[in-house]
């Protein structure tokens, strides 16, 4: 009978180890996971920040419709390849920045018939949105050092 006690005992001593060991496993791939997407993430707001202002620049010192209409067809097609990197804020305010963008060019063609969209107010809230958006509050800032007072 001790025997099989211990026969028992060895059996759960392994399972337990293997079950440890499969967990610490599948903690490491889920962090080095998280990393990744942390980096794709920061990548794309990146990204979606850098479209915002080339749409504000080009909307305020566009020589031709057409130079407003390159960089919506760049920034949209750039949407299409990389939305689901942004968080939902963030993606929720680009599209209505890109297509506002589109319209606002339209308006300037042919204004009968055209109301302007809310172009420059879009652009400051996506703008809000992709900054809020990549989580800086995850990052930690630097402390600040105490002045030591002098003797």
């Amino acid at each position: 009978m001790d025997a099989w006690v211990g026969l028992v005992g060895i059996v759960i001593g392994i399972i337990l180890s293997e079950g440890i060991h499969w967990l610490r496993d599948r903690r490491e791939s889920k962090e080095k996971y998280r990393a990744m997407l942390y980096g794709k993430c920061l990548e794309a707001h990146q990204k979606a920040f850098y479209y915002i202002q080339k749409l504000n620049e080009v909307l305020n010192v566009a020589q031709s419709d057409e130079d407003i209409w390159k960089v919506t067809r760049e920034a949209r097609e750039w949407w299409d390849s990389n939305c689901l990197y942004l968080d939902e804020q963030s993606r929720r305010e680009m599209i209505p920045a890109i297509n506002y963008a589109a319209v606002y060019t339209q308006s300037r063609r042919n204004r009968n018939g055209y109301t302007l969209p809310p172009v420059w107010e879009q652009l400051e809230k996506t703008k809000k949105a992709i900054v809020s958006g990549i989580g800086m509050k995850h990052i930690e800032e630097p402390k600040k050092e105490q002045p030591q007072d002098k003797p």
